[in-house]
């Protein structure tokens, strides 16, 4: 439990060079397979297949760097091509009533159109910036577990700089379907070894798709991020897949991972701290995706500012507690402060969105 939880388990951070340190994180990975098993270091079908698949990542990457972007997207394309069904690992579907959140930096508490708590409009798409799971002036939908993890997303904005919204999945006959790079089935190594002692190549392959998605950005303030590398090609990756649309795979939606910007463990913070990245089914000149629009129903933003009065006023707010189901439960910013969620101000206006009703104004 030790050596994954501090050798092993995303996110990573590091002080040289992103492409030797993913490199060293690989071949130590093996190696601890190769101790922690009876497999032989050059003869064994599966760590050769694992070996390949983390060549062919670490390939994409040096051809980045080189300026090939079209070979390191068809080196990406070709290694998802052979490893799909293994790399992918099992995917997540959402189905009818899932929520989910968003947070956006305001200068107002209060907006004249809630889609504004949407997508990036199309006629404002030269907003989309440079993010881990994003391309630049391509529109997604960005959704949060909890508000917690949004407001940690846009770096800690205060109370009076953004507004909050909840949204819902409604298609009853449709599940979403996203490739999971989430961090939480990596919490032990058992995972990685099967019960014969030999290697879960599906899982193994898995987590190196998970550990080049998940360093933590070293230098935050330059225009390039190699971080990001991986992370957009697969979202390139799940673009072209929807637009191919090719029979032999299942339509993939978009994306749900783990947020590098917050530290969840057994002693620490405790709750989902999931992102979720959907792209555009549909380009338009202005306006919003019609298909996105039609799978969601986006409820009327709340203000931080106004969550107090607006908690007063529910009714019988003591047994709707109980009744609410918060997929974050406590937060610890020190080492001897625990606080539960619900007595945060981000808890609160999280109950008032829960608790909320769809307007279609």
């Amino acid at each position: 439990m030790d050596v994954i939880e501090h050798e092993f388990l995303p996110p990573f951070s590091y002080s040289n060079d992103f492409y030797h340190s993913l490199k060293n994180k690989f071949e130590k990975f093996n190696s601890y397979l190769i101790d922690s098993t009876d497999l032989e270091k050059d003869d064994n079908s599966e760590l050769n297949e694992l070996k390949s698949c983390q060549g062919k990542i670490l390939k994409v990457i040096s051809l980045y760097f080189e300026g090939n972007l079209l070979k390191a997207f068809e080196c990406f394309q070709d290694l998802m091509d052979v490893h799909f069904f293994n790399i992918v690992g099992e995917d997540k579907t959402i189905e009818k009533g899932s929520v989910f959140f968003r947070i956006r930096k305001m200068d107002s508490s209060f907006l004249d159109d809630k889609m504004e708590l949407f997508h990036i409009p199309f006629q404002k798409r030269s907003k989309v910036s440079n993010q881990r799971f994003s391309l630049v002036g391509f529109p997604c939908l960005y959704l949060g577990d909890s508000l917690y993890v949004c407001w940690e997303e846009l770096n800690r904005p205060k109370s009076n700089e953004f507004l909050a919204s909840k949204l819902e999945y409604n298609k009853p006959r449709k599940k979403l379907r996203l490739i999971d790079i989430r961090l939480d089935q990596m919490y032990d190594f058992d995972c990685f070894i099967k019960e014969n002692n030999d290697i879960n190549i599906i899982n193994c392959l898995h987590w190196s798709l998970v550990a080049a998605c998940s360093y933590i950005v070293k230098d935050k303030n330059d225009p390039f991020k190699p971080e990001y590398i991986i992370p957009q090609i697969l979202l390139q990756w799940v673009i072209n897949m929807n637009n191919e649309r090719d029979e032999n795979r299942p339509i993939i939606d978009g994306i749900v991972y783990t947020s590098s910007k917050v530290k969840i463990n057994g002693h620490r913070n405790v709750g989902a701290v999931n992102n979720y990245v959907i792209p555009v089914k549909s380009i338009k000149t202005r306006g919003y995706c019609q298909e996105l629009q039609k799978m969601f129903d986006i409820y009327n933003p709340r203000s931080p500012l106004l969550e107090e009065q607006i908690v007063k006023k529910l009714p019988s707010v003591s047994k709707e507690l109980r009744d609410v189901k918060f997929r974050f439960k406590r937060l610890r910013f020190n080492p001897y402060e625990n606080i539960s969620y619900i007595n945060t101000k981000l808890g609160r206006l999280e109950l008032a969105l829960m608790l909320g009703k769809h307007s279609n104004s």
